[in-house]
């Protein structure tokens, strides 16, 4: 999205300056907006693949236990 704010809308120095003001808002809000919606996505992404790591170790736990190992077998070996 961008702001682009004319200034040529009136020669009074105040009312260009407010106006510069108001563009330099704008841009920062939407950096802002920006910068947390990265860190948004950052943090999604690492819970997904924290969840997918506990995923993962519930299967290989489970094929362990299919393959007859016991749960003692299975902690020293995970080191669980």
């Amino acid at each position: 999205m961008s702001v682009n704010i004319t200034f040529d809308m009136s020669d009074d120095t105040k009312t260009r300056e407010l106006v510069r003001w108001r563009e330099k808002s704008l841009l920062d809000m939407m950096s802002s907006l920006d910068t947390a919606k990265n860190e948004g996505i950052n943090i999604g992404r690492q819970e997904s693949v924290k969840i997918g790591r506990d995923e993962e170790r519930a299967a290989i736990i489970s094929k362990l236990r299919l393959s007859g190992m016991t749960e003692e077998e299975i902690s020293r070996i995970l080191n669980l």
